[in-house]
């Protein structure tokens, strides 16, 4: 394995392994704090440098799989042997990406390279640790914090994590745990198995093997011999028996008697206790883990969800006012939803004690009927081996007999032969004879007592074998029926729970009908009170308003008829001025005409330098005399600040300008007489101008009375249209027919409502007021299924009516079509 970086002053050795594991360990189980962790860790460090590879104490705080999984092994044992959890500080996952500068992150941030992926909070490491896919895999199913990612993701992340495990560690599929079903990971909190671990058989199981003890056939020692001794329950190696040779004796004819051996009692050695269940790992976890996963199971189970009724979030509304009803049964909903949510939770509380008591009750029956099957079986092994011993006591003596027969037989035969021989030869026969038959017995003892001890083996093997697979049977038996009986018991209490909900949601229901109602009606009284005050008022605006437009608009016409007698005046003061204007135009011109005759006669240098020089001065003159010319015209017309006659204003400017152009006037005949033949030409063009001016403003003023008069005849007309049109009486439209018709019914007032017989529910609402059910269900019956009418108010009356001649059914159509 590559390494790519040192840094720091301890060396750290960094990896460059995609995944890779980051641990710190609690204080107390720090290497520097806890002597057992130091010494695992050394363990396992100089045991990597002796296979070439990373030491992990090199590279802390990372590890490779193969490293971490070492050294959790390690503590594991540590953990067992102290009896407390290894407790880590900080467990994660990080990823390191080969293509991309090395910049190594920091835990809790996703910056950096290699950088944190997966994190696993608050470990702990048990004496029950399997290995760590096992702790990955369940953190990635059970931490709520991935409730977002979905069943395809997180079996994708665990499948990528499993292969590189697999690569690290150099191991095969049996050492990875195995992922959940969908459906397991849907029901909750999973927990995984590694199949290397479920195949594991406990050291407890082992049994030494009798062969052990036992010389195997043809290895027949030749001085010794196995025999069983009872106080130990074990065979040992005895010295043979050699019978010496007596010198040889006479006999007589009859041979000595030889009694018969009492056969030895084999005893049967203490065999297992048939029938107890090999120990499972789920029975090795904690006390408290067994009982919470048995109280998460049971509250799971016992939950039962309330009904709620749908409410809103709504401002206080006073009664009266537009949503005071609905407001009212809002208030009142939050108040029984509250109450449902009590008494669900009262309900599964005690659902969850009974189905807890009910397991309880249960986990005795199953051990009672296990020790009543154990005890009955309990003398199982002792009376096979009875048995069997029997069995073989009687061949044994039957074939012992039968080889003293034939001993018996040759001991004659040889007496006989020795008789005419020797009587020396008959001693050593019977010496030989009796040291013959001490064997026979021996090794025929020896014979069958292995025959049996092996058939013994054989079927007591079987024996517990079968009373084990029995007893294991029968508490799967046993759970499979107490687990269905625990469903149904579930079921019934769940059922009966949700009937006392529901009894206690349709009990709030009829309440909620009844308090609509009650408040419906507060609402409605509330409501005819405020409709007839805005009744009244509306009403009264209503009859004013047509009369006060109308003095407004007269108002209107009076002031452009003055403003019109204005103009007109003003219009007739032009004419008179334009005349007046003309006439003093043809005065001017002949005094021109003198002026020019006087100039021809003026035909001298000096008099033409005389007439040079004060021509400027002429000019500015005739300039004076035209500005005081339009003055005194635009004093004559009246025409003052902002277009408005200022009759004193503008007499006294009329004085001053009229006193002024005589003035002028004067000395401009003394001087017009040195004019040469160019101020006739300035003459004729000052006359012309005047006379433009006079006609514009002429014009100006003909124009401007036209547009007055074409308004005040325009406004006439229109005064004369809203005249007409406020005295006539409106036609209300359809939308406007129901509103008012539903007020009079709001006022149970039917003369108001006869006025409106057009309106859609007319029959409806006068059988209302009336209080007549029969017009009530005709009307309602010509409606067809168009049953919605608007008004909640109508509605009831309607529902109540029907219900009164007994026609439930169409009362709840109507109720249906206007909830």
């Amino acid at each position: 394995m590559a390494l790519f970086k040192r840094k720091n002053k301890k060396q750290t050795t960094m990896l460059d392994d995609v995944y890779t594991i980051r641990f710190e360990l609690e204080d107390e189980f720090t290497p520097e704090n806890n002597d057992l962790v130091k010494e695992k860790l050394d363990l396992v460090s100089n045991s990597q440098r002796a296979n070439g590879e990373p030491a992990l104490a090199d590279t802390l705080p990372f590890a490779t799989f193969k490293s971490a999984e070492d050294f959790f092994s390690e503590l594991r044992s540590v953990a067992a042997s102290s009896g407390e959890a290894i407790e880590f500080k900080y467990l994660a996952i990080w990823e390191y990406n080969h293509n991309q500068r090395v910049k190594p992150g920091k835990p809790g941030s996703p910056d950096g390279n290699p950088h944190e992926w997966i994190v696993l909070a608050d470990y702990e490491l048990g004496y029950d640790y399997q290995n760590f896919t096992k702790v990955l895999f369940e953190d990635i199913f059970n931490n709520p914090e991935n409730a977002s990612e979905d069943y395809e993701s997180k079996v994708n992340y665990c499948k990528t994590l499993g292969e590189a495990y697999m690569e690290s560690c150099g191991v095969g599929q049996n050492e990875v745990a195995t992922l959940p079903d969908a459906d397991e990971a849907s029901r909750g909190e999973v927990t995984l198995a590694v199949p290397s671990f479920e195949g594991a058989i406990d050291a407890d199981d082992l049994v030494e093997p009798v062969d052990d003890f036992v010389d195997q056939p043809g290895d027949t020692p030749d001085s010794s011999s196995v025999v069983y001794d009872p106080a130990s329950a074990s065979f040992s190696h005895v010295n043979q028996v050699n019978v010496p040779m007596p010198e040889p004796e006479p006999v007589s004819a009859q041979p000595a008697s030889t009694p018969q051996p009492e056969p030895a009692k084999v005893p049967y050695p203490q065999p297992k206790v048939p029938g107890e269940p090999r120990p499972k790992r789920a029975e090795k976890r904690s006390v408290i883990d067994e009982v919470n996963d048995e109280t998460l199971e049971a509250r799971t189970k016992a939950h039962i969800e309330a009904p709620q009724f749908q409410v809103e979030e709504l401002d206080p509304v006073e009664p009266g006012q537009h949503g005071y009803v609905e407001y009212r049964l809002n208030q009142k909903k939050k108040s029984y939803n509250r109450a449902l949510q009590l008494a669900a939770q009262k309900v599964s509380e005690e659902n969850e004690k009974q189905i807890i008591a009910n397991r309880e009750k249960y986990r005795v029956e199953i051990q009672n009927a296990l020790n009543d099957y154990l005890k009955k079986h309990g003398d199982d092994a002792k009376n096979l081996f009875s048995q069997i011993e029997d069995d073989f006591s009687a061949q044994k003596l039957k074939a012992i007999a039968s080889e003293e027969e034939k001993i018996n037989e040759s001991e004659l035969t040889e007496k006989a032969d020795a008789k005419r021989a020797y009587e020396k030869q008959v001693s050593q026969i019977e010496a030989d004879a009796e040291a013959n038959r001490h064997q026979v017995r021996n090794r025929l003892d020896t014979e069958y007592r292995k025959k049996a001890e092996d058939r013994y083996k054989e079927e007591g093997t079987k024996l517990d074998q079968t009373n084990a697979d029995n007893a294991v049977k029968l508490e799967h038996e046993l759970d499979r029926k107490y687990e269905t009986k625990a469903r149904i018991d579930a079921n019934e209490l769940r059922s009966a729970g949700a009937q006392v909900l529901k009894e206690a949601y349709e009990t709030f229901e009829k309440t909620l009908d009844e308090l609509r109602t009650n408040v419906t009606n507060e609402h409605m009284n509330a409501k005819q009170t405020q409709i007839a005050q805005d009744r009244t008022e509306a009403e009264k605006v209503r009859m004013q308003a047509p009369y006060q437009e109308v003095r407004e608009q007269e108002k209107t016409i009076s002031d452009l008829k003055s403003t019109l007698a204005g103009a007109e005046a003003n219009r007739d003061a032009f004419k008179q001025q334009s005349v007046d204007l003309q006439q003093r135009l043809n005065r001017k011109n002949k005094d021109l005409e003198a002026l020019e005759h006087e100039l021809e006669a003026l035909k001298s240098k000096q008099a033409s330098e005389q007439i040079q020089a004060k021509n400027t001065e002429s000019n500015d003159n005739l300039n004076n005399y035209l500005n005081l010319l339009m003055a005194e015209n635009l004093s004559q017309r009246g025409i003052g600040h902002g277009g408005q006659p200022q009759a004193s204003q503008l007499e006294q400017e009329a004085q001053a300008n009229k006193q002024q152009l005589e003035q002028l006037s004067k000395q401009y005949q003394d001087q017009v007489k040195a004019i040469s033949k160019g101020s006739r030409r300035l003459g004729i063009g000052f006359g012309v101008i005047l006379l433009a001016v006079v006609g514009g403003f002429s014009g100006m003023m003909y124009h401007q009375n036209q547009v007055n008069q074409q308004q005040v005849e325009q406004i006439q007309k229109q005064m004369e249209v809203k005249v007409a049109a406020a005295k006539q009486v409106p036609t209300p439209s359809a939308s406007e027919v129901l509103q008012k018709a539903t007020e009079a019914l709001h006022a149970n007032n039917l003369t108001e409502l006869e006025k409106y017989p057009s309106e859609k529910y007319y029959a409806l609402d006068k059988a209302i007021i009336q209080n007549n059910a029969s017009a009530a269900n005709a009307a309602v019956q010509a409606m067809g299924n168009d049953l919605a009418m608007g008004d909640r108010y109508r509605a009831s009356q309607a529902e109540s009516l029907l219900k009164t001649v007994n026609n439930q059914d169409l009362a709840n159509k109507v109720a249906d079509a206007n909830k």
